[in-house]
C-alpha cells in the first residue's frame, strides 16, 4: 500500500514539475505571445460604458498594454488633444474603427493615424486627423459615436476601417434591427456560464500554459466566426442599416467617405462578413479600398503569432495605401 501511495506521489511530483517547468520556459520565451489575452482583459477593465456607443476610454487614461502607452485626450481618443470647434481654414479626417485605429500594441507615433498627420504636416497642408479607434467597437457603435459625438468635429473627410468582426452586435447599442434578439447574443454577467467564465480567464490571466491553451480556444472560435452569416438575419441587417446611415451622413454633409476593408482584395472576395459590406458598397456606387495581401501573408507585419494587429511597418503600409486614396478624392 505505501508503495503504491510513493509511486502515485513520485508520478503526481513529476506532473506538478512537469507544467512548472513548461510555465517558467513559456513565461521566459512566450513565443507566440500569450501575453495579449491577459492585457486585452486589463484594457477592458479600463474602459467606460457609454449610452448608445457602448465604451470610450476615460479622459486623460494613460496606461501601458504590452508595453505601448496608451494616452487619451479629453474627448477619450487615442492621439494628441484638439478643439472641438474646427478652425477657419483646416479641413478634418476623422477616421473610425476599432483596435486597428487604435494602434494595439504600437506606439502612437508609429500607427497610420500619426504618420497621416506627420505627411499632412510636412507638405503644409492644414488637415488635421482625428482618429476614433476603440477596441471592438463596430458598424453600429462607429455611427452612434459618429452621430453623438463625432460630428460636432465638423470633418471634411471620413475614412472608415472595417474588420471582419463589425457585425457582431454590442451590449448598450442604439440597435435598430432585431435588438431582443441580437442582445441575447451578447455575453451577459450573472449568467449559470460567469462562474465557469471568471474561473477560466483567472487561470488564463496568472499562468500562461492556460493563455496557450486560451490561443487554441481563439483559433477555432475564429473559424466558427468566418463559418457565415444570414444576409437577411437581423446581425447583417442593422450593421448594414448603420453602415448606410454613415454612408447617408457623409453624402448629406458633404464628406468624403473612403471605406477600407481591413483585408486583401482576394481574401475579402470569400470571407462571409467582408463579402457583404462589399456587396452593400457595390450596389450603391460606393469606391472602396482593400489593402496589401502582403499585411496578411505570415507574422511579418504582425504584432506577433497571436495578436494580429499590425506592427509599425505594418502601419507604414496602411498609411501609403490610405494617403492614396485621400489624393484620388481630391
Amino acid at each position: 500500500m505505501r508503495s503504491k501511495l510513493k509511486v502515485t506521489a513520485a508520478i503526481l511530483l513529476m506532473i506538478i514539475t512537469g507544467f512548472a517547468v513548461i510555465e517558467i520556459i513559456l513565461r521566459i520565451t512566450d513565443p507566440v505571445g500569450v501575453e495579449y489575452f491577459s492585457e486585452v482583459v486589463r484594457y477592458f477593465d479600463k474602459l467606460e460604458d457609454r449610452e448608445n456607443y457602448s465604451y470610450i476610454h476615460p479622459a486623460g487614461m494613460n496606461e501601458i498594454f504590452q508595453g505601448v502607452t496608451i494616452t487619451a485626450n479629453s474627448q477619450g481618443l487615442r492621439g494628441p488633444e484638439f478643439s472641438i470647434s474646427k478652425p477657419e481654414g483646416r479641413k478634418r479626417l476623422l477616421i473610425l474603427g476599432d483596435s486597428v485605429v487604435l494602434g494595439w500594441g504600437v506606439e502612437y507615433e508609429n500607427t497610420f493615424p500619426s504618420i497621416l498627420q506627420d505627411h499632412f504636416d510636412r507638405l503644409g497642408t492644414d488637415i488635421e486627423v482625428i482618429p476614433a479607434g476603440i477596441s471592438s467597437w463596430n458598424t453600429r457603435t462607429e455611427y452612434e459615436f459618429l452621430k453623438n459625438v463625432a460630428s460636432g468635429f465638423d470633418p471634411d473627410i471620413l475614412i472608415l476601417v472595417i474588420v471582419g468582426n463589425d457585425t457582431d452586435p454590442k451590449d448598450n447599442s442604439n440597435i435598430e434591427i432585431g435588438k431582443e434578439e441580437l442582445l441575447s447574443q451578447v455575453y451577459k454577467p450573472n449568467t449559470d456560464q460567469d462562474i465557469f467564465r471568471k474561473a477560466w480567464f483567472s487561470l488564463v490571466d496568472i499562468s500562461y500554459l492556460f493563455r496557450h491553451m486560451q490561443f487554441v480556444v481563439k483559433v477555432f472560435t475564429e473559424k466558427e466566426h468566418e463559418s457565415g452569416i444570414d444576409p437577411e438575419g437581423p446581425v447583417w441587417k442593422d450593421a448594414e442599416l448603420a453602415l448606410r446611415k454613415i454612408a447617408d451622413y457623409c453624402d448629406s454633409e458633404n464628406i468624403g467617405f473612403i471605406p477600407f476593408l481591413y483585408s486583401d482584395e482576394e481574401s475579402s472576395l470569400s470571407h462571409p462578413v467582408f463579402a457583404l459590406y462589399r456587396e452593400y458598397f457595390i450596389k450603391n456606387n460606393i469606391k472602396f479600398h482593400t489593402l496589401p495581401d502582403q499585411l496578411f501573408e505570415g507574422y511579418r507585419l504582425k504584432n506577433s503569432i497571436i495578436d494580429n494587429h499590425p506592427n509599425p511597418e505594418g502601419h507604414h503600409i496602411i498609411a501609403e495605401q490610405m494617403i492614396e486614396a485621400i489624393n484620388k478624392l481630391y
